[in-house]
């Protein structure tokens, strides 16, 4: 149970070097507050109004029974919480006086202090600081003894290299994993007392219901957090969308699986920053996104085109690339798609590689015991090095990370059977329907094994969260179903299709499967 740090970067060890050569000779607590704590608190990882938060002079009314301190109310430098759960405070001393030979203690009603403040019923936190710029002290509240033995301390001298030391137990990416570490030392103390085994499964069922007590919480909790991540994302990927070079664009954002959400709204940028392009970069984009020169792609780049075909078509009605309007361009794209290239071997070739790619590739992953090992290791990986709000909303599970391999083992594969085959101006059609004859027969092979059945039901749910049709045995046109679902939102784009698509659309057509129905395709090319 642990979580990766990332390495400090050269800013915050330029940064740490610079707080260690601090003089806080005369510097009141204000200043010990704002010029190094403040400092200290960021590269700690905390900032005011975010899930790892950190809050200024907030005051507290005393109990009755405290009344003899002199006062009725305490006020504490910080609270450092994560999503609102408050877990330490940092209490602010004066620099003070240093002399020749030595710089100024901490003293104990210094230590006493903030441990008081720690224990208030409405701070309660488990950890404490106390600083007075030269020295810093870590105390785990429970563990406060006669002697004041801090569980960490280090002039700011050494700050560079006791930082990590420090990050380890209150860092922002490290806090809930000590926390978790210390709940688990204090339960084993108590536990090891007992003298019924029983009362070990009893103290189990009991955390077990307390956990469930707060899973509505940590629902919650994820809740927000996705909401901020898709906005991070939304804001990041726009950014790129109204910056990069849009022929970059077309090789990245429509050949990637994405939501069908995200596509239509990347198509709104995209579409209106083209029409807002000189005539000659129109040009270009369009001439890379109809494909007009054979390169490879994939079957979620079509509808996604299509969806920014669409997005056009609304914003400008007259759109026209070489002499064609954005009606005629669509109605031909989607014609292309819906019966599967017929006027363009090169693509209706590279559709049936893909598709019996990507069914080979999977199942060969789920039959080799060497790849569901690294399936594993790299989603542990991911578990462990993300942060883990990534972790929280992305899910990194084994299907993920079997669908991410597939898509690169298609990505490259297609790629070289485009330069193999297709790399000149004759298509060498004999030489890929013996390949792709090849590939059926292989694919119907394994596919019939008892073996592949037996593992993917026994891998369990975390490998079960492939697309539907990667599990089946019969072809799924994945491709006309996209683009009917696209048609389907816009049905003014719908009724103006000809008579033939419409047709194309409107009966069901029969289920084939396996070689027959992908010998059946290559006899029509």
């Amino acid at each position: 149970m642990g979580k990766y740090r990332p390495p400090l970067t050269d800013n915050e060890t330029a940064e740490l070097e610079r707080l260690s050569r601090l003089n806080f000779d005369g510097w009141s607590e204000a200043d010990v507050r704002e010029e190094f704590i403040v400092p200290l608190l960021i590269l700690l990882g905390y900032r005011k109004d975010l899930d790892y938060s950190v809050s200024r002079e907030e005051s507290y009314r005393l109990n009755p029974l405290f009344i003899q301190l002199g006062r009725d109310r305490i006020k504490l430098d910080y609270i450092c919480s994560v999503r609102k759960q408050k877990f330490w405070i940092i209490e602010s001393k004066p620099g003070g006086h240093r002399t020749d030979t030595e710089v100024p203690q901490l003293s104990e009603e210094d230590i006493a202090q903030a441990h008081f403040y720690s224990l208030h019923p409405s701070v309660d936190t488990p950890y404490f600081v106390v600083t007075n710029g030269w020295y810093i002290h870590l105390y785990d509240r429970e563990a406060v003894n006669e002697g004041l033995i801090p569980l960490l301390a280090f002039k700011h001298s050494d700050l560079p290299s006791e930082f990590m030391k420090l990050d380890a137990i209150i860092g922002a990416t490290q806090l809930l994993y000590s926390l978790k570490q210390r709940i688990l030392r204090s339960a084993e103390i108590t536990l090891s007392a007992e003298v019924h085994l029983d009362r070990l499964d009893e103290f189990v069922q009991a955390m077990k219901m307390s956990m469930n007590t707060i899973r509505p919480k940590v629902l919650e909790n994820f809740r927000k957090n996705a909401k901020i991540q898709e906005e991070t994302r939304t804001a990041v990927v726009t950014s790129m969308l109204k910056t990069a070079p849009l022929d970059l664009i077309v090789s990245s954002v429509f050949m990637a699986s994405n939501s069908r959400g995200f596509m239509r709204a990347s198509a709104d940028i995209l579409a209106q920053r083209v029409l807002d392009s000189p005539q000659s970069i129109q040009y270009l984009f369009m001439t890379n996104l109809l494909i007009e020169q054979t390169r490879p792609v994939r079957i979620p780049y079509y509808y996604n085109a299509l969806e920014f075909l669409i997005r056009l078509q609304l914003l400008d009605p007259t759109f026209t690339h070489q002499g064609q309007t954005i009606q005629s361009i669509i109605e031909n794209w989607v014609e292309m798609c819906l019966f599967h290239f017929w006027s363009r071997k090169d693509l209706r070739y590279m559709w049936l590689a893909e598709g019996l790619i990507g069914r080979l590739a999977i199942r060969l992953v789920y039959l080799a015991p060497q790849v569901r090992s690294a399936i594993i290791s790299k989603t542990q990986s991911q578990i462990y090095f993300s942060p883990e709000e990534e972790v929280a909303w992305m899910s990194p599970s084994p299907a993920r990370n079997v669908i991410d391999f597939v898509e690169q083992i298609i990505t490259v594969t297609l790629a070289n059977f485009v330069d193999k085959y297709m790399s000149d101006e004759n298509i060498k059609g004999t030489l890929i329907k013996e390949e792709l004859t090849h590939l059926a027969k292989l694919v119907d092979t394994i596919e019939q094994q008892d073996d592949y059945k037996k593992i993917r039901s026994e891998l369990g749910s975390s490998w079960g969260e492939l697309r539907f049709v990667d599990s089946t045995n019969v072809n799924f046109d994945l491709l006309s179903s996209a683009i009917c679902e696209i048609l389907s939102e816009h049905p003014d784009v719908l009724n103006s299709l000809n008579d033939t698509i419409k047709k194309r659309i409107a009966p069901p057509r029969p289920e084939n499967g396996g070689l027959r129905d992908v010998c059946h395709s290559l006899q029509q090319v």
